[in-house]
């Protein structure tokens, strides 16, 4: 595993542990971090989040992230003693969704397919 890897890991542990103890924002759904991507000079982190809920739940999610997002940055520099945190963006992962939709289909075509041989 490279130091950016292993680096992404521990940014993405890190922050969920803060989001979860630290911040209390009603706002903030029941989320998980889905994937950390580090630009190459480690100074930009995308944080990949999936949330079950509406689109009006995702986006008061993702506008509580940007206000708390100086905070978190914060509390991640003291967990991980970093030269420099990188910035921090947050960014909806819609592959869960787009899964459970897939998953629908196929159960509605199985449904289907049940109906039609009995």
């Amino acid at each position: 595993m490279s130091r950016q890897e292993r680096l992404a890991t521990q940014i993405r542990e890190t922050v969920a542990k803060i989001i979860h103890k630290t911040i209390n924002h009603p706002d903030i759904g029941f989320i998980s971090f889905t994937k950390v991507k580090l630009s190459s000079d480690y100074r930009i982190a995308w944080l990949s989040y999936s949330q079950i809920g509406s689109d009006s739940e995702r986006e008061k999610t993702f506008k509580a992230l940007i206000k708390a997002k100086k905070v978190i940055r914060f509390e991640l520099s003291k967990a991980l003693n970093l030269k420099r945190t990188p910035e921090l963006r947050f960014q909806y992962d819609s592959t869960l969704e787009k899964g459970s939709q897939v998953l629908e289909k196929m159960k509605e075509i199985t449904d289907t397919t049940k109906e039609t041989e009995q």
